[in-house]
């Protein structure tokens, strides 16, 4: 039997699909789109000494500080092309909602977000969510699904995050009070919690951050107790 042809719009929506393809290939991947700020933290510090002693062993004499700034160079680069390429076609990534909304990482970020679920009832404070996780419950197994830690991950590294952590706030705070109804307030943070290599000491303590507070007569009064996924 012979094969069919492909149509017109069949041709047309191979190329669409190429085309959405190929701008979120370009708006993940790990471009070297370095600042200052990116080389200045010590693990970026160590990544450069590494990669300078390993140039050395083969003959090269590059210093830690020279690798900077060629990195610097290059990300200034890419950043440009980037946006380039990518800057006209913004209206229709909006409007089919194809964005990239992050990039695989091109650097490595010491600091990184730890989500805080704390419950207060008149007998005291109980943390019910605490990332890792570990707890092995309901709870614990929705806020780590994929698709809804990318509702609250995004605004780990925002100085203010988006209004949609505030709702995912009012979400998470509502099931817990719904599962818990001794609890009258609900804190939900993201703790800035930094990893540090073996030369740096000890580990420091999380530092708080991006805390909203929610309580039971609030999400009572906006009909949102019990509504759940």
């Amino acid at each position: 039997m012979k094969p069919s042809q492909p149509s017109r719009w069949d041709r047309v929506r191979a190329g669409l699909i190429a085309g959405v393809l190929l701008l979120q290939l370009l708006d993940a991947v790990p471009l070297p789109e370095l600042r200052p700020e990116h080389l200045a933290n010590p693990v970026a510090q160590a990544e450069l000494r590494q990669w300078s002693e390993l140039l050395g062993s083969v003959g090269l004499d590059v210093a830690p500080s020279e690798l900077a700034e060629v990195g610097l160079e290059l990300g200034g680069v890419a950043a440009g092309f980037r946006k380039l390429v990518l800057r006209p076609w913004h209206p229709f990534r909006k409007l089919t909602g194809t964005g990239q909304s992050w990039g695989l990482f091109a650097y490595p970020e010491p600091a990184t977000g730890r989500l805080v679920i704390d419950g207060r009832s008149p007998t005291g404070t109980v943390t019910y969510y605490r990332a890792p996780g570990g707890l092995d419950d309901d709870l614990e197994a929705v806020l780590e699904y994929r698709r809804m830690r990318g509702i609250y991950d995004d605004a780990s590294d925002r100085p203010k995050p988006r209004k949609i952590y505030a709702r995912f706030g009012r979400w998470v705070s509502a099931r817990v009070m719904a599962a818990h109804p001794e609890v009258l307030k609900v804190e939900v943070r993201l703790d800035r919690h930094l990893v540090r290599t073996p030369d740096q000491g000890p580990p420091v303590d999380d530092t708080r951050r991006h805390a909203k507070r929610f309580s039971r007569f609030d999400l009572e009064r906006d009909g949102l107790l019990g509504s759940g996924p």
